[in-house]
Parts: C-alpha cells; sequence; structure tokens
C-alpha cells in the first residue's frame, strides 16, 4: 500500500457488517494527514502543502463585486448561469504556519519489486 494513502486514510478492516461497512466508508472518505482534518482550498497550488490552525485561515471579499447573469439558450435547450465576485484567500499570520513547496511523489514500486520488499 502507498506510504501517502496510509497516512491520508485510517487503516479499516475489510471484513465486516452493513454498518461497519458504512462507518468505514465515513472514515475513508474523511481526508486526514497525522489525525488532524485536511481540507482543500480552490487554487492552491498541486505540489504543495500548507500546514497551519483553521482559525489562521481567512476568505476575504470585495464589497459590491458580486455579478450574476442568467441567460435562456434555446439553441442549446439550458438556462446558462455566470457569477462572479472578488475573493482572496488570506494566511492571517504568517509565523502560525509552516508552507512546503515542490513536493514530488516517486513511484518506488519498481524498487520495492527488486529488492524482494
Amino acid at each position: 500500500m502507498n506510504c501517502c494513502l496510509t497516512s491520508i486514510f485510517p487503516l479499516v478492516n475489510k471484513e465486516q457488517e452493513n454498518s461497519e461497512k458504512l462507518a468505514a466508508d465515513m472514515i475513508i472518505s474523511q481526508k486526514r494527514m497525522g489525525g488532524l482534518q485536511a481540507v482543500r482550498a480552490p487554487f492552491f497550488p498541486p505540489n504543495a502543502l500548507l500546514i497551519t490552525r483553521l482559525d489562521n485561515l481567512s476568505i476575504y471579499w470585495q464589497e459590491d463585486t458580486r455579478r450574476r447573469s442568467v441567460i435562456d439558450n434555446p439553441k442549446r435547450d439550458r438556462i446558462e448561469n455566470f457569477e462572479s465576485v472578488n475573493e482572496a484567500y488570506v494566511v492571517e499570520d504568517y509565523r502560525c504556519a509552516a508552507l512546503v513547496e515542490n513536493i514530488q511523489i516517486g513511484d518506488f514500486s519498481a524498487a520495492a519489486a527488486e529488492t524482494g520488499a
């Protein structure tokens, strides 16, 4: 099993009753790292990781910038909805955060097969 997957998902026994399967599905669906809840932020670099408390993160939006347009498009037999807003995702205190960049996950399956592990 991939070492990264074992740190994100808690280990779950495979032989279970229905109620245990539902509980296992709920546990597996919760992204966790080191036992703590992991949250995905939109537009965050895919090869980076920010570690901080949730109360150290904020979303700011500029007043009077929300725009919406609803257009009836009979040529495509649908209604099109366009929305936009000026918003920013902010780390309030950089002294309370750690950023890890340029993460590269390698394929070690060939090396494990060679060593017989």
